[in-house]
């Protein structure tokens, strides 16, 4: 069992508050390569589609709240707020390890 967890209404929240962010932002560059943040295999991607994600990452502007969904949905495919599938996954461990030491 997870020493957190999420509703669905707090994956809903997160994904208002990024519709939200995208909107303001007159939309994401993101949207317009959905082959290089959601490959084919889901999760996996190439190295280089996942280098080029992470670079259009670092400079979007919603960043943040995109990584949030992502987390809180625990979405397991693509390339969410700079962080491929795997890297999430890492990222959840880490938290259940450090909130819960031995």
């Amino acid at each position: 069992m997870m020493p957190f967890s999420f509703s669905d209404k707090d994956a809903e929240r997160a994904y208002l508050e990024l519709m939200v962010a995208i909107d303001k932002n007159d939309g994401v560059e993101c949207a317009e390569l959905p082959d290089i943040f959601f490959p084919v295999d889901w999760e996996l991607g190439t190295q280089s589609n996942n280098a080029l994600a992470k670079q259009i990452c670092q400079r979007c502007p919603v960043r943040l709240q995109c990584l949030e969904y992502a987390m809180i949905a625990d979405d397991e495919a693509g390339t969410w707020g700079g962080l491929t599938a795997i890297e999430r996954r890492q990222l959840r461990s880490l938290a259940r390890q450090t909130s819960n030491p031995s």
